[in-house]
């Protein structure tokens, strides 16, 4: 029998089709509703985190709230490192872990996921998340957090790594070298690295550019810590900041050296060197006639003085005889002295002007012992020229204030007048054709000015608190603050040497940021990995201080620990 036989017949007009058809579409919402800005979370996992007694096995499963873009890079790191590389599969909404082998007995693994892991509409996790569990009775609880930055700004996608202090030292060849433990900074700098047995570490972080999980100091930035890492110890370790810096390793060689028509050497190096010691003793750079059959000539004063590097000088002998001459140069005291051969001078025509290429103070309002008048000129200026009226500095257009001169090297005048006051314009006129070069070329023809404010005393505001450190044995330390204004990113300074602090500033909103200050140098130390040296504590204040003219601003309480 034909059960289709049975059945009523139905004809399919057009017209009964297109309904049937639209009978069957699926209902649902109209395209366009809201995107889709958060990001995935870790809701499980297997074995489940935590877990204490997990039989054998060599798989792991991390499960998320929405389906996962498999990334270019690994995003994952487990703890204690397999000796074989784990397999990852990346399957919708999870991560499924294979490990070589099967888990160790009474281990606790850790399981950690950057931040840097998306959706499929690349929203990415808040900040890295870990798992851990047990094949033991217990799991390890230690914990070390913090923060990395780079130029004081937040450095995301930070490696932290973290490395067993038994097997570390100073020869320690860090390239070839796996890290215990392994997490990565988050979009703010943020890190976390949790469930670490009770002993001594050394923590590092670093970029790693080539994505190999092992750091290489000669080539990616670095940071290390400010105090010894020991989980379990009596120092906090949940606040820590950390700064990147890089290696000096490169050995520079002077690309260069010409003379220039006013009579000046410049020279050109293969990399940006530090120029303290040159500017203490311009004598470490000399011109040695050859043959040498000459006293070395040793360099007077050079242009970039006031720099703490630069890959390029400008350098001022004196009158050089024409002539070959061999040019050295001793920048750093533990390194060898760079040497440039057969350097050829030639007398060349001077018809270059002078130009002033900075002038202190900027516009920005000033306190009044923040006044510091500097002009800095290209080349040496021929200074019997210069006259009582050369410089003129006006208070509010109208006041003439005096003036005294006074030369640090060719290249750099400081002008000091008698008196500044506070809440005062100031203008500068210089008159062009009295500055030359020794060839008599005029700066210029005309009267140039420069502007400058100090700060109205009774227009400011105060911040007071209290400078407290936390760390054992540094409770003395002085501590080096740093206000930030967040309109025009002025920076007011200032060293406390005891707990109470108090400041003016003008008006305004403020990031305040703070450091250990032990060698008063003023600049926060990084610390080093060869011999392994430990930063100066710093700190951020986690609000922004807010100063109203003729209020204070109290009860700052500003920590380092």
């Amino acid at each position: 029998m034909n059960r289709w036989r049975d059945q009523p017949y139905i004809h399919f007009t057009p017209v009964l089709f297109l309904l049937a058809i639209l009978a069957c579409a699926q209902v649902g919402s109209p395209p366009g509703g809201e995107v889709d800005t958060i990001g995935p979370r870790l809701i499980g996992s297997s074995p489940e985190s935590e877990a204490v007694q997990v039989t054998s096995g060599n798989k792991i499963v991390l499960y998320f709230s929405e389906r996962l873009m498999e990334p270019t890079g690994n995003p994952v790191f487990i703890s204690p490192r397999p000796h074989e590389k784990p397999k990852i599969k990346w399957k919708s909404d999870r991560i499924v872990i294979t490990l070589p082998d099967s888990f160790k007995a009474d281990q606790t693994y850790v399981v950690t996921v950057s931040s840097s892991v998306t959706d499929l509409r690349r929203n990415k996790l808040d900040s890295s998340a870990s798992i851990a569990f047990s094949t033991g009775a217990f799991i390890d609880t230690g914990s070390i957090s913090g923060r990395v930055f780079k130029d004081d700004a937040p450095a995301a996608g930070a490696i932290l790594a973290l490395y067993d202090q038994d097997i570390v030292s100073d020869t320690i060849v860090y390239d070839s070298l796996y890290p215990d433990y392994l997490t990565m900074s988050n979009s703010e700098g943020f890190f976390t690295l949790r469930y670490l047995p009770a002993k001594e570490y050394r923590l590092i972080g670093f970029m790693d550019q080539n994505r190999d999980e092992r750091l290489n100091p000669y080539r990616e930035p670095f940071a290390v810590t400010d105090r010894d890492i020991v989980v379990g110890g009596k120092l906090p370790l949940d606040d820590l900041n950390m700064r990147l810096t890089s290696l000096d390793t490169l050995n520079p060689e002077i690309l260069s050296a010409s003379r220039t028509p006013d009579g000046l050497i410049r020279i050109r190096l293969s990399r940006k060197i530090g120029l303290g010691e040159l500017a203490a003793n311009p004598a470490n750079m000399t011109l040695t006639p050859t043959p040498l059959d000459e006293q070395p000539r040793p360099a007077i004063s050079f242009l970039e003085s006031d720099e703490t590097e630069s890959s390029s000088l400008t350098v001022f002998f004196g009158s050089v005889p024409e002539g070959t001459y061999r040019l050295d140069m001793r920048y750093d005291s533990i390194r060898a002295a760079l040497r440039y051969e057969g350097f050829e001078i030639k007398r060349l025509e001077d018809k270059t002007a002078p130009a002033i290429v900075l002038f202190e103070p900027e516009e920005k309002p000033l306190f009044v012992n923040q006044v510091q008048i500097r002009m800095v000129f290209s080349e040496p200026l021929d200074t019997s020229r210069i006259t009582a009226s050369t410089f003129r500095l006006w208070e509010s257009e109208t006041h003439l204030v005096p003036l005294f001169l006074s030369w640090s090297d060719q290249f750099h005048l400081w002008l000091e007048p008698e008196t500044i006051k506070s809440g005062r314009p100031y203008r500068l006129d210089v008159t062009e054709f009295d500055l030359a070069d020794r060839a008599g070329n005029l700066l210029g023809d005309s009267l140039r000015q420069f502007r400058f404010l100090t700060l109205d005393v009774d227009s400011l505001g105060w911040a007071s608190g209290q400078v407290v450190v936390l760390i054992p044995d540094r409770e003395e330390s002085p501590v080096r603050l740093s206000f930030r204004n967040t309109g025009n990113s002025q920076v007011f300074d200032l060293t406390v040497t005891g707990p109470e602090f108090k400041i003016n500033l003008p008006a305004g909103r403020y990031l305040l940021s703070g450091f250990i200050d032990d060698n008063q140098n003023g600049i926060p130390d990084n610390g080093l990995l060869f011999p392994f040296t430990t930063a100066e504590t710093m700190a951020h204040y986690p609000d922004t201080i807010a100063i109203r003219a003729r209020f204070e601003t109290a009860g700052i309480l500003f920590e380092l620990r």
